[in-house]
C-alpha cells in the first residue's frame, strides 16, 4: 500500500534544553520539570488529534534520546496512545511540536494538557510534595514549603496502585493552594 493514509504521521517530541541542574532556569516560561510533563501531554494529545482523523502516528524522539524521553512509549500506550517511538525512516521531516508559551495556549491542544494545568485559567506554580496519610478522596499532602494539603485522587496523573507515604511528587498547585495535578 503506498497511499499516504497507509503511512504513518511522524511527529517529533518537544527538543527540551537540558537542564544544567536541579535549580536550573526555566524552560522557556515552564519550570523543567513542568515543561517535561507537558511536552509529554503535548504529544499524547497530538497523537490523539492525528488518530482521531484516522491517521496512524508514529513518535520521534530526539537525536540521542535524553533520559526523560526513555519509556515515552509506555507511558503514551497507559495515556491511550500506543504508537511507534523511534527514529524516523530517511527522509521523513517529523511534524515538530513545541511547547506553547502559556498555559491558555497549551490547554488549547487538547484534554490531556487541560488535565495538568486545570480547566480554569488561575495562577498556577509548580512545587514538590511529600505524600502523607491515605484519605476518603485522596491523600494529604506536604509542601516543600512546609504546609499542608489535600491530593485528590482525580489530581493524580499517573496510573498508580497506591502511594506511600512519604513519596515525593511534582505538582503544579493553585493560588488557593490546591493541587491541580501531580505527577512522578
Amino acid at each position: 500500500m503506498s497511499s499516504a493514509r497507509s503511512r504513518p504521521a511522524w511527529v517529533a517530541v518537544p527538543d527540551l534544553a537540558v537542564p544544567a541542574s536541579e535549580e536550573a532556569p526555566a524552560t522557556g516560561t515552564w519550570p523543567f520539570p513542568v515543561a517535561r510533563r507537558l511536552a509529554l501531554c503535548l504529544v499524547a494529545d497530538t497523537v490523539a488529534g492525528h488518530r482521531a482523523a484516522g491517521r496512524t502516528v508514529a513518535v520521534a524522539t530526539p537525536v540521542g534520546r535524553p533520559i526523560w524521553w526513555r519509556g515515552l512509549a509506555t507511558w503514551l500506550a497507559e495515556h491511550g496512545a500506543g504508537v511507534e517511538v523511534s527514529d524516523p525512516p530517511a527522509g521523513i521531516n517529523p511534524e515538530p511540536i513545541a511547547l506553547p508559551d502559556d498555559a491558555v495556549a497549551a490547554r488549547a491542544v487538547g484534554p490531556t494538557c487541560r488535565r495538568l494545568l486545570g480547566e480554569v485559567d488561575r495562577p498556577l506554580r509548580y512545587l514538590a510534595v511529600t505524600v502523607g496519610a491515605a484519605t476518603d478522596a485522596g491523600w494529604t499532602v506536604l509542601t516543600e514549603e512546609g504546609w499542608r494539603t489535600d491530593l485528590a485522587r482525580t489530581a493524580l496523573l499517573d496510573r498508580v496502585e497506591q502511594l506511600r507515604p512519604g513519596q515525593r511528587l511534582h505538582a503544579l498547585i493553585d493560588d488557593e493552594r490546591r493541587v491541580v495535578s501531580a505527577w512522578y
